[in-house]
Order: C-alpha cells, then sequence, then structure tokens
C-alpha cells in the first residue's frame, strides 16, 4: 500500500460515523447532511503559502491544533469525551498511533506515529470535523471551530522523548495542576501507571532516564527546547540532530531544513553596471 489517500475507506464511512454518533443521541440528523456537502470553500482572500507539510510514515509527528482564534474547543467533561471517543475511532480507521496526548481548553497536543502518509490529517480532518458539527449544535454556535491547517513536524528518537514530556507538561506550564498525571485529560497518568487508557499505544522501550516517569515529568524544560519544538512545530520542520535531517532529506528527495538564500547584489555595483551601460 502507499500513503495515498485511495488505501482508506471513502467518503461513505465518515457518513456512516455521523449515523452511528446519531444513533447515541451526540449529533442531529442535519450532521450526515453537513458531511455529505464537504467543506465549504473561503471566498476570503487567500493566505500566503507555506512549505508543504511533511508526514513520515513509521516516524513520530508532534501535532498541533488550535480552536479558530484561541476560542475555547472544550467547554465540559462531556465534550472532551466526544472527542476521545471520535478520534480514537478514526485513529483505528486510519492506522494512527497516539503516544501521547493532551486536551487543553483552546486546543489539542499529540505526539503520534501515522502509519500512511495521509494517516493523520484524515484521522484530523475527520475527528475535528464531526466534533465541530457536535459543538456547533450542541451550544447554538455557527461557523468554524478549528483553526484550518493543524502543526507538526517529525521527530529523531531523542526529540520524541523532549515532545512527550513537553505535551503531558502542558497543564503544568499552564498552572492548572501542580503535577501532569493530575490532569485527567491526558497520558500522563497512563504513563504514571494510575489508569489505563484505551486510546494510547505502547511506547516500547523506555530508556532508562525515565525510571520513574512522575518524577520526570516533575523536571522543568530547558527553555531553549521548548522554543525549539514551537518553532519546529510552527514551520513544520522535522526536529533531530544532522544525522536524522540528512537521513530524512534523502529519503524524501527535498530539503527538510532553511536553505541560504543568495547573496543580494549590492546597490553601488549596479549602479556602476548601469553608468557603465550608458557610457557605452
Amino acid at each position: 500500500m502507499t500513503g495515498d489517500k485511495s488505501v482508506f475507506p471513502k467518503k461513505s464511512l465518515v457518513l456512516f460515523a455521523a449515523q452511528a454518533l446519531i444513533a447515541i443521541g451526540l449529533l442531529g440528523n442535519r450532521a450526515v447532511e453537513v458531511m455529505d456537502r464537504g467543506p465549504r470553500r473561503s471566498k476570503g482572500r487567500q493566505k500566503m503559502a507555506r512549505m508543504k507539510r511533511i508526514v513520515v510514515p513509521g516516524l513520530p509527528h508532534h501535532v498541533t491544533q488550535r480552536g479558530v482564534r484561541r476560542c475555547e474547543t472544550f467547554l465540559d467533561v462531556h465534550d472532551r469525551e466526544v472527542y476521545e471517543r471520535l478520534l480514537l475511532c478514526h485513529c483505528e480507521r486510519y492506522s494512527l498511533a497516539v503516544l501521547a496526548y493532551c486536551w487543553m481548553t483552546t486546543h489539542i497536543h499529540m505526539v503520534a506515529v501515522p502509519e500512511y502518509e495521509a494517516s493523520l490529517a484524515l484521522v484530523l480532518r475527520d475527528t475535528n470535523g464531526l466534533y465541530a458539527v457536535y459543538f456547533n449544535r450542541k451550544y447554538g454556535f455557527t461557523g468554524h471551530l478549528w483553526q484550518a491547517r493543524f502543526y507538526s513536524c517529525v521527530l529523531d528518537e531523542s526529540h520524541f522523548w523532549t515532545a512527550v514530556r513537553y505535551v503531558e507538561r502542558n497543564p503544568v506550564r499552564a498552572k492548572m495542576v501542580l503535577r501532569a498525571e493530575d490532569y485527567r485529560w491526558s497520558s500522563a497518568a497512563a504513563h504514571c501507571l494510575r489508569r489505563q487508557d484505551p486510546l494510547l499505544t505502547d511506547l516500547g522501550s523506555i530508556p532508562p532516564l525515565i525510571a520513574d516517569w512522575s518524577m520526570w515529568l516533575a523536571d522543568e524544560e530547558d527553555p531553549a527546547e521548548l522554543a525549539a519544538i514551537r518553532r519546529n512545530t510552527g514551520t513544520g520542520r522535522p526536529w533531530g540532530d544532522k544525522a536524522f535531517l540528512e537521513k530524512l532529506e534523502a529519503r524524501l528527495g527535498r530539503p527538510v531544513t532553511p536553505q541560504k538564500r543568495g547573496r543580494k547584489p549590492q546597490s553601488q555595483s549596479v549602479l556602476s553596471t548601469l553608468s557603465n551601460r550608458r557610457e557605452a
């Protein structure tokens, strides 16, 4: 199989998911009509082009998406429960393994491994689309709930662990809890062996330095690491060491790091050239 979207179920299964939610009372019949029409095209002015998203099957990615205009996307416990159920459904359908997550009030974070190139985009498209229909119907809202584009970056192994801690420590940095594992809507409690979590995929071998997950989460991050993960996630550029980035460029056949720009011509030399042409 390739990473093409054709390897996944067609839109009829998305409609089936909507009908299933109707059956358990999470959505109204209007949801099927909305999903069948597909997304509306914006008539506003076009945004500046961004670099093509880099998604590499089999490698971990840090993913984040915010509510439009940073609005609240979860208003009560039930909202988060609905979102998790939708996400679990679509992760299974589109082959996305979630290794860490955190649902904040205005945005979501995940560290996830896609099996196919299209897995990540399809999971978020269908999960967030159905959740937006549920959310707007429940609260009587209209319009978009999420920003149009999610942000992500590919991670090497060492930066993968940094990203997991970054995700699970979000509520601590926001001063919502004192300990990361006390926050209900993240993977921290499961990784601290305080509960089971059906959304999570087993992390496998854990580095010796993380002998105690709770103590590991208690350590504050390096400010430089915080800046780096935010920068790379925002730009979409992979986060890893030089060897990792070189292998990635060879695999993808395109640059993944910022390229040096050519020197701008000096104004003096340009003027001299024009003057010489006129004299000739």
